[in-house]
């Protein structure tokens, strides 16, 4: 039983797509790429290494069978990197009579970061390939065809998250001004945190499950593929999300009826059903009499995060790749929500609950957490203060560690997003940023007791508040555990975070040094039994980035052996 350096794995998102499209009113389409890439490498101090983001690069359509890209945008510190990449491959164009085009575009990148001293680094990468097919006619023009096949993967980490998303975007503005038309003519959006979704070979895999490991953060996995503009023929829904291996929402509707979804209660570790990969979508945008310039967007973008010795991750904040203000990143207020978040400005507190896995022991080294202020400034420092609970607050926990007087700032940095609605991405007036608190001399802890941290920040001259952590409406609580809470120290009350009745969760990252006390005892039972090996046998066959025993990023037979020996040895 050792404490030592915890690394995490490198994990992807691979998102590419095939796209055939012809253009109504026999008019030759044109082809331009729109490229936007992104890495950064994070630790307390230096505060932030943010490298290679060349903004927003449009390329002329490449030649006939010719890939265009650009190098790897790629930022290391130390031993945490991340890079991204674009590309696309213009496979055919053909002209009058029959006039389409077809093309590869691809985004791709990992992130990894390990437990280094100093602590708290952290590592992000995205990358975003826009690839704009557009075409001049009359109003025969808003009327065509589009083929569509895919070919992706998005994962999470232990100490992160992942998102990518694959949507079809028509726009048609009037050639002599005039109002744009703009319609999404189909989407597809993955979230996953500790699991994997792909779409490959006519087949959906969902996998969201540590199966018989108590505690930890939830492997939480969420697949979206909508197709419901009111300009398209085929309609219809694939809709799965996947907590701990039980599936808590499944949909399929429309042309995809009669895809097996799993129902909502199924479980298992992995769930996979048949969806073909090709899907034909036939539009008319009902265009006016008059020449329109047509266009028809492309996107496949991705996101990948890790953070060194992360006991425990929740969701990142950003649902959009630059979207926002200046071409930054935003975090969209639900459409459910009605609230931009809770306040975490004194004296207001949020409490969150935390419970470790059985057989390790997690000893706080810190905890960072996204805010933001309306109209706020955009520097630091600023003060955080931590205290920890056994048991719940609200439920007469006892404090056990910290307090509210003490300030514990570690360091401060942008996040490089905006906190928006829907409806207004490019509103500049909330920027997220994130801080990081010390937790030097808290006590170690175990799976016995569930333990909450309770987190409150203060302002400066420059940023003085009030400070709102934001949320997203998906991220439920836990389950099995109390959902956050919130507490005015002005009426003395403890209330739980909703939104419209339901749980939620604020992002944050729980840094701490992880004892394992005995690696071969995967469910945590105390004993090592056939139980144990089943459970790594599902982990291996998975690429599971927990079944990565001796840490080189690669799940092999050397990390099978590796956990043989373990088996062998017992505890």
């Amino acid at each position: 039983m050792a404490l030592g350096s915890v690394s995490s794995p490198a994990e992807a998102w691979d998102v590419s797509h095939r796209v055939k499209w012809w253009p109504g009113g026999n008019v030759v389409p044109q082809v331009e790429w729109r490229h936007r890439e992104f890495a950064r490498s994070r630790q307390a101090s230096p505060p932030v290494v943010d490298l290679c983001d060349p903004g927003l690069i449009v390329v002329a359509g490449p030649p006939l069978g010719l890939s265009t890209s650009l190098p790897n945008c790629t930022t290391a510190v130390g031993s945490t990197f991340a890079n991204g990449y674009a590309s696309i491959n213009l496979v055919s164009q053909t002209a009058i009579p029959n006039p389409y085009v077809e093309a590869v575009i691809r985004s791709w990148g990992n992130v990894r970061a390990k437990v280094d001293n100093p602590p708290f680094t952290t590592a992000r990468a995205v990358a975003e390939s826009v690839s704009i097919v557009r075409a001049r006619g009359g109003r025969d023009t808003g009327r065509g065809r589009i083929r569509w096949s895919k070919n992706w993967r998005s994962s999470g980490v232990r100490g992160g998250a992942g998102w990518a998303r694959d949507p079809i975007v028509m726009t048609a503005t009037p050639v002599g001004g005039g109002p744009t038309l703009t319609t999404t003519l189909m989407s597809i959006e993955g979230h996953v945190t500790k699991g994997t979704i792909s779409w490959m070979n006519n087949t959906i895999t969902v996998a969201a499950s540590r199966p018989g490991v108590p505690g930890g953060p939830p492997a939480h996995a969420r697949l979206d593929v909508v197709m419901d503009s009111p300009y398209t023929v085929q309609q219809g829904t694939i809709r799965l999300e996947v907590r701990d291996g039980v599936v808590i929402f499944s949909e399929a509707t429309g042309i995809w009826a009669g895809v097996a979804v799993p129902p909502v209660g199924a479980t298992s570790s992995v769930f996979s059903f048949g969806a073909p990969d090709e899907t034909q979508i036939d539009y008319d945008l009902n265009l006016p009499p008059g020449d329109h310039d047509v266009g028809a967007s492309m996107e496949t973008a991705g996101r990948e995060e890790d953070a060194d010795g992360a006991g425990w991750v929740c969701p990142p904040t950003v649902t959009d790749l630059g979207e926002g203000f200046n071409m930054a990143d935003t975090s969209t207020v639900g459409l459910t929500s009605t609230v931009f978040g809770y306040s975490i400005a004194a004296p207001f507190t949020i409490a969150f609950p935390v419970r470790v896995p059985g057989g390790e022991i997690w000893i706080p080294q810190g905890v960072t957490l996204p805010f933001y202020q309306t109209n706020g400034g955009s520097s630091g420092p600023i003060a955080i203060y931590c205290r920890m609970w056994r048991g719940n607050p609200a439920a007469g926990g006892i404090p056990i560690a910290g307090d509210m007087i003490m300030d514990r700032y570690a360091g401060d940095a942008a996040e490089g997003a905006y906190r928006v609605t829907r409806t207004t991405l490019l509103n500049n007036q909330r920027v997220i940023r994130s801080v990081t608190g010390q937790l030097d001399g808290f006590p170690q802890m175990d799976s016995f007791f569930d333990v909450f941290f309770e987190v409150s920040l203060r302002g400066n001259t420059a940023l003085p508040g009030p400070f709102t952590p934001p949320s997203i409406p998906y991220q439920a609580s836990v389950p099995n555990t109390p959902p956050m809470l919130q507490y005015n120290a002005q009426t003395l009350q403890w209330v739980p975070l909703l939104e419209q009745g339901r749980p939620v969760s604020i992002p944050f990252v729980l840094h701490v040094h992880r004892i394992i006390l005995c690696r071969a005892d995967l469910n945590g039972d105390g004993i090592v039994d056939f139980n144990d090996l089943l459970e790594y046998l599902n982990l291996y066959n998975d690429e599971d980035p927990d079944a990565d025993l001796n840490g080189d990023g690669i799940v092999d037979f050397n990390d099978l052996l590796e956990y043989l020996n373990l088996y062998n040895q017992g505890c």
